[in-house]
């Protein structure tokens, strides 16, 4: 290398890291302080109601599953959090139960990108002003197609018969790369783990997703078995691809029993071969 190439390649090397160095000090400015965050739950408390989530821009946004997660807006039973959404983009994102979304934007920060927004507007209304909060934005937006669900098997776990007991519990899992909120079973090799809900309300399908949760998606080679009965009528079953990181979707019929209320039993069987799995299932049924 020649002295006036190798002086470039210094000079740049010294202009990146004087960038470098000017984009962490304005970095702080451009973050969220403990009073924004503040400012934004104390909105929502006020605010929100059932069937609202909160949709993160940009998704790395952690900080407020920790503050608003705690969130019990007056409108809500005492004690339910809000929904958090962490999102790269809602392309081919059922958004089930949910009725209204609180787009909470981070406008200054890395990784903002204003295509959430305009995804949100393809399939949602505006409604009331939007609050600025120092490096926060927050404002609602109402689904124009709310999918709501009869009912929520991980919502009504509290209420099941898990057998082995203690083998399901409800837990926010990293599934496919983003955080599902799921019923959640570490299945042995060979193993089977079975839940039983008393009356389920019925409507025409029992829809859901099903996924291994994290890099243990990479290492099954046979699926994992889910099987559902809805009263005495075994609705089918649907085995999770192997070896395939995803969540996956399945879709069963209850048409047989709609209109009433049924005990629903959902069995995961787990493959012989390989380790322990930790298993997601989200289960609803819909009208």
């Amino acid at each position: 290398m020649g002295r006036p190439a190798a002086a470039l390649l210094a000079l740049g090397v010294a202009a990146l890291g004087l960038y470098g160095l000017a984009f962490m000090a304005r970095l702080p400015a451009r973050l969220p302080s403990a009073a924004d965050w503040q400012a934004a739950r104390e909105v929502l408390a006020r605010e929100a109601a059932a069937g609202d989530a909160v949709l993160l821009d940009p998704p790395w946004a952690e900080r407020a599953r920790e503050v608003l997660g705690r969130t019990a807006p007056a409108q809500l039973a005492a004690g339910a959090p809000l929904s958090i959404l962490s999102l790269p983009s809602l392309a081919g994102e059922e958004l089930p139960g949910v009725r209204r979304i609180w787009l909470l934007e981070l406008p200054r920060a890395p990784g903002h990108r204003a295509t959430l927004g305009r995804e949100l507007a393809g399939r949602a209304e505006p409604v009331g002003p939007t609050h600025s909060l120092g490096a926060l934005r927050l404002a609602a937006w109402q689904l124009r197609s709310p999918e709501l669900p009869l009912a929520s098997l991980a919502a009504l776990l509290s209420r099941a018969r898990a057998e082995p007991p203690g083998a399901f519990s409800r837990q926010l899992r990293e599934v496919d790369g983003l955080p599902r909120d799921c019923l959640f079973a570490e299945l042995a090799p060979g193993g089977t783990a079975r839940v039983t809900f008393e009356g389920v309300p019925l409507g025409k399908a029992l829809r859901g997703h099903t996924g291994v949760v994290g890099e243990a998606a990479l290492s099954g080679e046979d699926p994992v078995r889910l099987e559902v009965v809805a009263g005495t009528v075994a609705l089918g079953a649907f085995e999770d691809p192997p070896a395939s990181p995803g969540w996956h979707p399945f879709a069963l019929d209850t048409s047989v029993g709609a209109g009433s209320a049924a005990r629903v039993v959902l069995t995961l069987r787990a493959p012989r071969s390989g380790g322990p799995l930790p298993f997601c299932l989200e289960a609803f049924t819909l009208p």
